[in-house]
């Protein structure tokens, strides 16, 4: 059976399952206020840095085994790809939610709601994205795909879903997609090189479905939020995980704090991850481009860096045989703590349904207080990183991003659970020492802020 089908039978299943499990829950809340994920792209003119950016949040009540895994290279001209899956049970597959290639091609999406359950179920959107990641260096080529999928061969498809994509070349494009069983697709293509940015929810332009729910104010919240930082130019991939995949209605003051309802915030009881992609500057080396990935609800959550040029995963966010990875555990224990009932029994089983909207933000500044300031000094370093290899040609990009991605993660999660990954104690002195080789505030920031 080829990979082609088997992904389709993955997706059909996967399909069936999320729907099978909205229908227990009709009764409770509305599927389509449960399931709203955000999605942006921001062209590289818009970009403070000049580099384009794609953004997205992930909500899914029935999503809590997840992780980072790394596919093969099956195209030498492409390389390999990392994808945030999350794997589904008793099936025991894993379905990408966003993911880039050593090409510095990337693609996220949000699936749109049509109203019917079929289509919903056979829609290819995951099919697609892996087809792209596995294929494609241009935003053409996504292009390629998306159309090709739907020609008179391949009746039985159906796709509704918000693709936001990038490449190395300068393409940044946001691709509002529709199509019917038998029919071809429609697309609303947003170029973000003219329009700076674009973002939605879990809805397309394409029919007439009547989206009185979440998906339409969380968007409308994404939309604010980014053209303010557009207008004081400050769109960069640090501010994007700070002020918008971790929003909790931070204007929001007449909620109280001790049982502050997130629903219509971005960042929620029902996110379960965030990514944020950040690429190159057009026609460079797309070795530099970086996925930051926080693999739980955000604003309680981690953000860490993993390189696809690097082709290893730290095991602190690599995605296990089983599900999951100890940042998403440790993450999801910490939830626990912030919302009353949000299912704390899924480290064994999916139990989504008794999810809490409302959060004790009182509890929030102290974790964030330790979480922006390591997040803030491992962009910093980043940066520094990359300066520093572009500048010397002896460095080796992929060894030198490989090793400072297993540093980042281990020291974050050490940091965030107070306790190490491995039977041996994580080497502080270690990460230290080679910090200071090009953060000449290391010493200070170890002191200060961690305590140590």
């Amino acid at each position: 059976m080829g990979k082609g089908v088997t992904m389709y039978i993955r997706n059909f299943i996967y399909k069936i399952v999320l729907s099978s499990l909205l229908i227990v829950n009709i009764s409770i809340l509305s599927p389509l206020e449960a399931i709203s994920c955000d999605v942006a792209v921001i062209s590289s003119s818009a970009a403070k840095n000049g580099k384009p950016l794609i953004w997205k949040n992930r909500d899914d009540p029935t999503g809590f085994f997840i992780g980072v895994r790394k596919h093969k290279a099956t195209n030498p001209e492409i390389g390999s790809y990392l994808c945030i899956e999350e794997k589904y049970f008793p099936d025991n597959f894993s379905l990408c939610s966003a993911g880039v290639n050593e090409a510095g091609f990337a693609v996220a999406n949000a699936d749109a709601y049509t109203g019917s359950d079929i289509e919903g179920m056979i829609n290819i959107d995951i099919l697609i994205m892996e087809e792209a990641l596995n294929n494609c260096k241009t935003v053409a080529c996504f292009e390629d795909i998306l159309t090709s999928k739907h020609d008179k061969k391949r009746k039985f498809y159906a796709t509704s879903s918000n693709f936001v994509v990038i490449d190395a070349y300068g393409g940044a494009v946001h691709y509002e997609a529709y199509a019917k069983l038998r029919k071809p697709v429609e697309i609303i293509k947003h170029d973000v090189n003219t329009l700076n940015f674009s973002n939605k929810t879990n809805y397309v332009e394409l029919h007439d479905i009547n989206y009185d729910h979440t998906s339409i104010q969380r968007s409308e919240r994404g939309t604010e939020l980014l053209e303010k930082l557009y207008a004081e130019n400050e769109l960069t991939a640090k501010n994007i995980m700070h002020v918008i995949a971790k929003d909790v209605c931070e204007d929001n003051t007449t909620e109280d704090w001790d049982n502050f309802n997130t629903e219509y915030c971005i960042s929620r009881s029902y996110t379960v991850s965030a990514i944020v992609i950040e690429g190159v500057e057009p026609y460079s080396d797309p070795a530099y481009s970086t996925m930051w990935v926080n693999i739980g609800e955000p604003s309680i959550g981690f953000f860490v860096p993993i390189y696809p040029v690097a082709q290893s995963i730290p095991k602190e966010v690599k995605m296990t045989a089983v599900g999951s990875s100890p940042f998403n555990l440790a993450i999801m224990k910490k939830e626990a703590a912030l919302y009353d009932n949000n299912g704390v029994a899924n480290k064994y089983i999916e139990f989504p349904y008794v999810k809490d909207m409302t959060m004790d933000k009182t509890k929030l500044p102290d974790i964030q207080k330790v979480s922006f300031a390591i997040e803030d000094m491992l962009i910093d370093v980043d940066q520094k990183i990359k300066e520093t290899l572009k500048n010397d040609s002896t460095l080796n990009i992929k060894s030198t991003l490989d090793h400072f991605s297993h540093y980042a993660s281990q020291y974050a999660y050490a940091m965030y659970t107070g306790r190490d990954t491995t039977p041996n104690k994580i080497n502080i002195k270690a990460f230290r020492y080679w910090l200071k080789a090009i953060y000449k505030n290391a010493d200070s920031f170890v002191e200060n802020i961690l305590g140590f």
